[in-house]
């Protein structure tokens, strides 16, 4: 198990240097790149934001009448 804790503090940093190093390579702006994924990330977040409320409604709603 202690394993998975020491990889998991050295991998999501390596993933963070792998892009930033692959990025400066080929010569490409890594923050535009960066902005312009959040952007689109965020449509998406505003996309379905109305249908992950709706079913966490309606779970709650069969929770509170003992069907589930």
């Amino acid at each position: 198990m202690k394993f998975l804790l020491y990889f998991s503090d050295f991998f999501v940093p390596m993933i963070i240097f792998y892009l930033v190093a692959y990025g400066l390579m080929n010569k490409k702006n890594v923050y535009d790149d960066f902005m312009e994924g959040a952007k689109e990330g965020f449509k998406t977040v505003i996309k379905i934001t109305p249908t992950i409320l709706g079913l966490m409604i309606a779970v709650g709603v069969l929770r509170a009448s003992g069907a589930l």
